[in-house]
């Protein structure tokens, strides 16, 4: 993880060392660091506040506004200590920014080490899926950053298929939902591709069909 944190930190100079002035570009990434500071302000208040967490300071009359786009809670809940202890409002959204280039290129190389038992080539799938051009030209849409949950779904998937315990249904179910939390985007993209997995070792290898693949099917 420290190799992919250091290239992290040179691709995306000089926004690494920045993290409490700068911005990708003035548009979305504002919003985004509107919607963190949200959501770490209701989060840290009282119950009776926090249950209206949706019901944000924008578009009054209008009930539940946090849900009329990508509502963050669980990126910025990733990062509240620091949306707590810094003054900037910027410094959670790029530090989200930062932490998926890091965690996606950890996750695929993770997935691509099981599957081919070569470190070498984790390692550069991990290169290739983290910092892509597709996902630098999306550096103003956190929610289409938000990809590590993908390769550990597969990798949990790839156990529960492989492996007796029911420990890797319950992480497969895990980091599905971890996925589907971050951002509804890609959560078809990995229906189909669990999908198409499962099938693809059903059809080539011998797999433990017991009941916690059931249950992680269902879920």
């Amino acid at each position: 993880m420290a190799f992919f944190l250091g290239l992290t930190v040179l691709m995306l100079y000089p926004l690494s060392l920045h993290l409490t002035t700068m911005v990708p570009e003035p548009t979305d990434p504002l919003l985004n660091a509107w919607r963190m500071q949200w959501n770490a302000h209701a989060l840290l208040s009282s119950p009776t506040e926090s249950a209206h967490i949706f019901d944000t300071n924008i578009f009054y009359p209008f009930p539940l506004t946090l849900a009329y786009s990508e509502h963050f809670l669980l990126i910025a809940a990733q990062v509240l200590p620091f949306l707590v202890i810094t003054d900037s409002h910027l410094v959670g959204m790029n530090l989200s920014v930062l932490i998926t280039f890091v965690l996606s290129g950890y996750a695929m190389y993770l997935l691509v080490t099981a599957w081919t038992a070569n470190r070498w080539a984790g390692l550069v799938a991990g290169v290739i899926f983290a910092f892509s051009p597709q996902r630098f030209g999306q550096l103003n849409h956190l929610e289409l950053l938000v990809t590590q949950w993908m390769p550990l779904t597969l990798l949990a998937l790839h156990w529960t298929l492989t492996r007796p315990g029911r420990r890797y249904a319950l992480l497969f179910v895990i980091f599905f939902n971890l996925q589907a939390l971050s951002g509804f985007h890609f959560t078809l993209n990995l229906t189909i591709a669990c999908v198409l997995l499962a099938l693809v070792y059903t059809l080539t290898r011998r797999v433990y069909w017991r009941p916690g693949l059931w249950i992680a099917a269902i879920v």
